[in-house]
């Protein structure tokens, strides 16, 4: 709704069948912005012999980070199919992807990649040469992660 708030409605697509392989959202401008967005690891096990049990941190994080690259890996395909395209990331605005985009600023900023973070009553956006400066994510759904 952000975004639909800025572009309107008839300009951002959302992809909700994942199955279709592409950016999770689109924004009908010129140039046109594609996101990618990704979310944050579950405290629980979902799958396996192991579902229901609590994961560890560590592994959490571990997630949360190769999560951040598939994302990146995946708009880096797309703007070298289509190089006038825009890209973007949308994360959750935790405490964790926080501080890991301010870490990896040099990246985001070779490469022009915004990220839109999200809390339950807000979006953020960090431009590439943004370092978090939102202070604490509290209100973010899983801030500890």
């Amino acid at each position: 709704s952000y975004l639909v708030s800025i572009h309107g409605d008839e300009n951002v697509k959302a992809v909700s069948d994942k199955a279709e392989k592409g950016p999770d959202i689109i924004v009908r401008t010129f140039p046109q912005r594609v996101i990618e967005v990704k979310g944050y690891p579950s405290r629980m096990v979902t799958q396996g012999p192991t579902k229901g049990t609590e994961k560890a941190e560590s592994q959490r994080k571990l997630q949360a980070r190769l999560w951040v690259w598939e994302g990146i890996m995946q708009l880096v395909e797309h703007k070298c199919e289509k190089p006038h395209d825009e890209i973007a990331l949308g994360l959750p605005a935790t405490d964790f992807y926080c501080s890991y985009l301010d870490r990896i600023m040099w990246f985001r900023k070779e490469l022009a990649i915004p990220v839109y973070l999200v809390t339950d009553t807000e979006v953020k956006v960090l431009q590439p040469t943004d370092r978090w400066s939102g202070g604490s994510t509290k209100d973010a759904r899983s801030s500890d992660l």
